[in-house]
């Protein structure tokens, strides 16, 4: 019996046009490996939407064809156009997929994001993101919905695992990186105690340190990294350590159990980094990086900040370059563990957002009534 899965893609920029790419590819294993077939029923992106009329969905090479000519999805032909958010919520609240898919541009506040994730997770469907801005804005309240039954209550033993099968978001945290599932999944399972967790997040900002310790002023390696595409043309959620800030926000919820929002991280970003500054700190076999860090203090508090430090050269944060991302996590059960990735393309990020949808896809056959098989 081949099981089909069908996925709701809210945003179409490179992430969920890259995840269709992914799932084409992987079609026949998956479905080998575990009898599911997994379609799109729904996308939508910043100018309207396009639901299928068609019972096996849309079709991925047609649609990203329409995409790359420059079309939006509500043009799509032989499905339903749709257009504002009443029709989207609407969508949501129906029975005509069973995973959202959220890759919408951030958003501060939430954005369309957070109402349709909160639409989804009522109406007793998943939710896997890319979209950093629902977790930053209403990350206990979102973890609530995916914690309760349709009906608001409890069930047994869902609440008090480490990790809500209904809501997942590994993509968020460095991309393809493992860092959320292993926080919350292993280490987070043995209950053990974290004194100190500190990261590099964001390769801009690692690009633009790099080259100015190349010789560059800030403007003119910022100037570099736009034309090159590693830099949006209005920059400043990298390089004033907004990007990173969030993503240690959703680490310290969601691995380290502390409820934290924007206004509980010390930021600082990297525009009063002087080539003088990275000079002498290379005179000193040092290079700065934006770091994060939680830190436990004496009284067991957390102490969240995003600040540019130096760091020696031959550390591991100090070897974290060019388009790496890497994180150390300090515990007292597991001491130090160190990962690290290298992702200079959008691949190994929508490649997590297709294993979050593959576990929502799997614990429904296990047990939820919302995934339809054929």
């Amino acid at each position: 019996m081949m099981n089909e899965v069908r996925l709701a893609l809210l945003g179409f920029g490179s992430v969920n046009t890259t995840l269709l790419k992914v799932i084409a590819g992987r079609e026949g294993a998956i479905k080998d490996a575990y009898g599911v077939r997994l379609i799109v029923t729904a996308v939508w992106d910043s100018k309207g939407g396009s639901i299928s009329t068609a019972p096996d969905g849309l079709n991925f090479e047609a649609l990203l064809s329409h995409k790359a000519a420059g079309n939006v999805v509500s043009t799509f032909p032989g499905s339903r156009s749709c257009n504002g958010t009443d029709d989207l919520k609407g969508f949501l609240q129906s029975d005509q997929y069973d995973i959202l898919v959220d890759g919408a541009p951030f958003a501060h506040g939430g954005g369309i994001g957070l109402e349709a994730v909160r639409t989804a997770l009522t109406a007793g469907k998943h939710a896997v993101l890319a979209n950093k801005a629902p977790l930053v804005a209403a990350f206990s309240e979102l973890v609530g919905l995916a914690s309760a039954t349709v009906d608001g209550s409890d069930p047994q033993g869902l609440v008090a695992a480490p990790f809500c099968p209904r809501l997942r978001f590994s993509a968020t945290v460095c991309g393809g990186l493992p860092v959320v599932n292993l926080g919350t999944m292993d280490l987070a399972l043995t209950t053990t105690q974290f004194s100190r967790v500190e990261g590099v997040f964001n390769s801009t900002t690692n690009y633009i340190l790099a080259e100015m310790g190349a010789g560059r002023s800030f403007e003119d390696a910022l100037a570099e990294a736009q034309r090159l595409g590693i830099a949006e043309a209005e920059p400043s959620l990298d390089v004033d350590g907004h990007d990173t800030a969030n993503k240690l926000i959703i680490i310290a919820n969601a691995v380290l159990k502390v409820p934290t929002g924007p206004a509980d991280v010390r930021v600082t970003g990297i525009k009063e980094v002087t080539p003088v500054m990275i000079a002498e700190a290379a005179a000193e076999d040092e290079v700065f990086k934006l770091v994060a860090e939680a830190q436990r203090t004496d009284e067991g508090n957390m102490m969240l900040s995003v600040t540019p430090k130096r760091v020696p050269r031959q550390s591991f944060l100090g070897n974290v370059s060019g388009w790496e991302m890497g994180i150390v996590f300090t515990s007292d059960l597991f001491e130090v563990i160190s990962m690290k990735i290298d992702e200079p393309s959008v691949v190994p990020t929508s490649s997590a957002v297709f294993r979050d949808v593959l576990h929502c896809a799997l614990g429904s056959l296990r047990g939820a009534p919302s995934v339809a098989s054929s």
